[in-house]
């Protein structure tokens, strides 16, 4: 429930071109548009898999981006995002 608050309210911030964890946007849409781009002529497909990459982020940098980075976000929100952020497990 609370991410869905904070996508909502922070949807504004996302990339146009954006299709994952937005409400109006998904796979489907991803492929539709890919497929036009696809049939326009010769493109490159290039497949990556950052999510390791994720977890080279500190935490600290995430923390000070949620705070001043012009999120809309509640003191209750910002403080169980920093509680998650820093659950080991």
């Amino acid at each position: 429930m609370m991410f869905a608050k904070l996508r909502d309210k922070n949807a504004r911030l996302f990339s146009p071109f954006s299709y994952a964890y937005l409400r109006d946007r998904g796979l489907f849409d991803a492929i539709i548009q890919l497929r036009s781009h696809l049939s326009g002529g010769q493109s490159y497909l290039l497949e990556m898999d950052f999510s390791k990459y994720f977890d080279t982020i500190e935490h600290r940098y995430l923390e000070h981006l949620f705070e001043r980075g012009g999120f809309n976000i509640s003191s209750a929100e910002l403080y169980t995002l920093q509680a998650f952020l820093r659950h080991k497990i």
